[in-house]
This record gives structure tokens, C-alpha cells and sequence, in this order.
């Protein structure tokens, strides 16, 4: 009821001003309380909005996390691949290095029964040595004595010789001096035959020659028979000087001769006894290359260490032996393919592995330098695997 029809319908008016004001006091509740539940909706609509927004930014987290682990998981299957892979590469790599181990093992083992064989057969030969280098030393002397005593007698030969090739030259040039005076006696002469002829009268019957004419003949004729006999005597004693001359020649040569033998003799009596055969300071290289390993450096397929030195060359390449000695191994070996190994005699062994071909059997002796082998890859690489073993340390 509006506050005009109250006012007209004749109830007390106090009353109706009350109600009026308790009505108005209502109404200004209630417009409060609507206020108050508009801006409390407000408020709900703003939270919700903000509770919108967080679940929206929880699912996008929620599905980021889902991403992030399909992300993580597929990052784990491939780290499961790689550790797969890394663990089958270090199963081969152990297989592998056991492999190269026992390769290892099996050319230790080899060489080391070649050393002690070895051992045992210059023991032997060290026993017999002796004697026969006793022998030897007696036989050196004798024969050192024997060529001096041969050089004393080819120097005095040789001496004497040029004494008679001087003498023989100095007959010659008399023998040439004494033709030249025929030469000019019988030169006199025969001028003189031919001034008595024409001094002599006609020639004619019952004529005889005159005794100028006689006498100059007989002249002439003896001075050419002393110049003929001069010109044999000349060409004689020219040949005797020439032999004599040659005499000489061969007489010095046996004294050089004779003299570089026992100097050669003294050299091999001195090589002899220095004991200083076989391998030397200073050794070759057994083939011209580059090295891939090195002795003592680490080895990246089994993580030791090279017990020799790897030498990368072309495929067929001569391999040359280091220093002389002797064939003591000459085949293939499980590894290494066709190995050879010299024995140099002075406590040295080389050893040439990975071979394409081999040129010396055992017992084959070698000088340093020669071919052995040819460069191949008979043992996995296009390589030479050279390997000194020593009982006594490396040469310096």
C-alpha cells in the first residue's frame, strides 16, 4: 500500500507514520542486504573467475607435466638405447681386448719359448765356442804370421825388382846410346864408301877395284853389321827393362795384396773378439712410414699399453731386417698373421708381424737392410707390428 492510500483510508495517522517509517526502515534493509548480496555475487563471480583461471592454469601445468614426461620417457628409451649400445660396445671391446690379450699371451709365450730354446743352444754353443775360439785364435796367429812373413817377402821381392827395373832401364839407354853411335859410325862410313867410289877410276876389264875402295866397303859393311847388332842388343834390353818394369808392377801389387790381407786379417781378429755382431746402435727402421702406435703409449682398443711400435706403409712394401742374424719363427700366428723373427745373436730378437708375404724361411741367415717380408694386413691392419724383445734391455 502506497503511503497516500493509508493517508486517505482514515486509519490513525501516527500509526500510518510509524508503519511509514518502519517500512522505510525495511526497505533500506533490504536494499542493503541486496547490495550486500550483489557485491557478495560480485565477489563469487570474481573468485570463480579467478578459480576458471587457476584450473585452467593447473591443466595447463597438468598437461605440461604430461608432455614434459612423455618427454622425459622418450629421453629415457633413447638413454636405454645408448646405454644398450655403450654396454654391447664394451662387451665387444672386452671380447675384443681378452682377444688381443690372449693374442698377446700367445706371441709372449711363443718368443719366450724361441728365447729359452735360445738360451739353451748358445750355451751349448758358448761351450764349443770356446774351444774353437781357441782354435781360431791359434789359427788367426799362425796365419797372421804367415802373412806378414808373405808381405816381408813380397815387399823385398817388390824392392828388388825395382832395383832390376832400374837397372834394366839405365842398360836400355845405354844400349840406346851405344845404337845411336853405330848409328853414326856406319852413317861415316857409308859416306866415306860412297866418296871412295867416286874417287875410284872406271871399272873395266882386267881392272880391279882399288884398296880405298876395298877397305871402305869392308868398313861400311862392318859398321852396318854393329849398328844391326846394336838395334838387337837396344830392342833386347828394352824388353828386359819392360819385363822387369812389369816384375815390378806385380811384385808391389803382391805387396799390397799381401798387406791388406793381414790388415783385413787384423780387422776381422778385432771384429772377432769385440763380440759386436749382429744387432748395433743406431739400427734402421725396418720399413719407412707413419706410426699409428707407439712403444709404451696407451692403446685405445684395449686401454693397455704397446708393447712395440705400429708402422702404417703401403700394401706390399719390403720389410728390411734391422741387423744381420739369423730365421728363428717364419709363419702365421693367430693375431699377428705371418710373423717372422730374427735372432741377432747378441741377446736381441726383432719381430715383424702383420706380414703380406714372408721371403725368409727358418735358418735363413740375413744381413741388415735385406728384405724378409712384405708390409700386408694379414693381421686385421694395413700395418708392420715390430716388436724388439731383449734379455738384457733395449739397444741405445
Amino acid at each position: 500500500m502506497s503511503p497516500w492510500a493509508a493517508l486517505l483510508s482514515g486509519d490513525d495517522a501516527q500509526k500510518i507514520g510509524r508503519d511509514l517509517t518502519y517500512l522505510s526502515y525495511v526497505a533500506k534493509a533490504r536494499t542493503q542486504a541486496v547490495q550486500a548480496l550483489n557485491t557478495e555475487i560480485a565477489r563469487l563471480d570474481a573468485v570463480k573467475k579467478k578459480v576458471a583461471d587457476h584450473q585452467k592454469t593447473l591443466q595447463k601445468l597438468a598437461d605440461d607435466a604430461e608432455k614434459g614426461k612423455a618427454d622425459l620417457e622418450q629421453e629415457k628409451q633413447k638413454h636405454a638405447a645408448v646405454l644398450a649400445r655403450i654396454e654391447e660396445d664394451l662387451k665387444t671391446r672386452r671380447s675384443q681386448a681378452g682377444k688381443l690379450a690372449r693374442d698377446d699371451k700367445r706371441l709372449n709365450a711363443l718368443i719366450d719359448d724361441i728365447q729359452g730354446s735360445i738360451v739353451k743352444q748358445r750355451e751349448a754353443i758358448r761351450r764349443a765356442a770356446i774351444e774353437r775360439e781357441a782354435r781360431e785364435a791359434a789359427r788367426r796367429k799362425a796365419l797372421q804370421q804367415a802373412r806378414e812373413q808373405a808381405a816381408r817377402r813380397a815387399a823385398q821381392q817388390a824392392a828388388l825388382a825395382a832395383k832390376r827395373a832400374e837397372q834394366a832401364a839405365r842398360q836400355a839407354q845405354a844400349a840406346r846410346e851405344a845404337e845411336q853411335r853405330a848409328y853414326m859410325t856406319a852413317e861415316e862410313q857409308a859416306e866415306a864408301l860412297r866418296r871412295a867410289r867416286e874417287n875410284a877410276p872406271a871399272a873395266g876389264a882386267g881392272v880391279s877395284p882399288s884398296p880405298e875402295l876395298n877397305t871402305a866397303t869392308r868398313s861400311a859393311a862392318a859398321a852396318q853389321e854393329q849398328l844391326a847388332l846394336a838395334r838387337i842388343q837396344r830392342e833386347n834390353l828394352e824388353i828386359d827393362r819392360e819385363k822387369a818394369r812389369l816384375a815390378r808392377l806385380r811384385a808391389e801389387e803382391q805387396a799390397r795384396l799381401a798387406q791388406k790381407a793381414r790388415e783385413d786379417e787384423r780387422k776381422a781378429a778385432a771384429e772377432a773378439s769385440s763380440g759386436t755382431a749382429g744387432l748395433q746402435r743406431g739400427a734402421p727402421w725396418p720399413v719407412r712410414g707413419s706410426v699409428q702406435g707407439r712403444f709404451g703409449t696407451p692403446r685405445p682398443d684395449t686401454g693397455d699399453v704397446w708393447r712395440g711400435i705400429l708402422i702404417r706403409a703401403g700394401n706390399g712394401t719390403p720389410v728390411k731386417a734391422i741387423g744381420s742374424g739369423s730365421v728363428v719363427y717364419a709363419s702365421w700366428i693367430q693375431g699377428f698373421g705371418n710373423l717372422i723373427i730374427v735372432d741377432h745373436q747378441n741377446g736381441y730378437l726383432s719381430v715383424y708381424g702383420y706380414n703380406q708375404s714372408l721371403s725368409k724361411r727358418v735358418g735363413d741367415r740375413v744381413r741388415i737392410g735385406e728384405t724378409i717380408a712384405r708390409v700386408g694386413a694379414t693381421g686385421g691392419r694395413l700395418t708392420l707390428a715390430f716388436i724388439l724383445k731383449s734379455d738384457k734391455g733395449l739397444p741405445r
